[in-house]
């Protein structure tokens, strides 16, 4: 799921520019079929571009990386033709083919910090105060009249 829990204008950031945000599905299936790849070589392609553990190969952006995975099938080929390498990729392409996953997870339900809040949103994202403070304000209101329900209460 793409935007699952963001709806209708997102300012983009560090711009004036506002654009539609609508949750999406996207498929893992249908966009491996689409693109003519397995798992295993859209994480490859993942690791040209850079992901959230590696920085990716400088100048490499999706057309680029797709075009070399399809003209060499793997990574090592393609960091062979561009004569680089990417430090870790072993373990980098581990994390996203063989994810660590909890059979059982308990979410507990808590208070929001709000100082946190606007730490991470304003300071780490560059969101506006005024509108973080806006939204805290509301969430306190309404969580004042009324309580949040469980997932149990709806299945119960």
């Amino acid at each position: 799921m793409k935007n699952l829990a963001i709806s209708g204008r997102r300012k983009l950031p560090r711009k004036e520019v506002f654009v539609e945000v609508r949750p999406e599905e996207i498929s893992l299936e249908a966009t491996l079929t689409n693109l003519g790849l397995t798992r295993e070589q859209l994480v490859d392609m993942g690791l040209l571009i850079g992901t959230d553990f590696n920085e990716g190969v400088r100048g490499i952006g999706p057309k680029k990386a797709l075009a070399l995975i399809k003209k060499h099938g793997t990574l090592e080929g393609a960091l062979t033709e561009l004569g680089v390498d990417i430090e870790s990729k072993d373990e980098v392409r581990k994390i996203f083919l063989f994810p660590n996953v909890l059979d059982r997870v308990e979410i507990v339900f808590r208070e929001p910090d709000p100082d946190g809040v606007r730490k991470m949103l304003c300071d780490e994202f560059d969101f506006s105060r005024e509108r973080i403070d806006a939204a805290l304000g509301k969430f306190g209101a309404a969580r004042s009249e009324q309580k949040q329900k469980s997932l149990d209460a709806w299945f119960g």
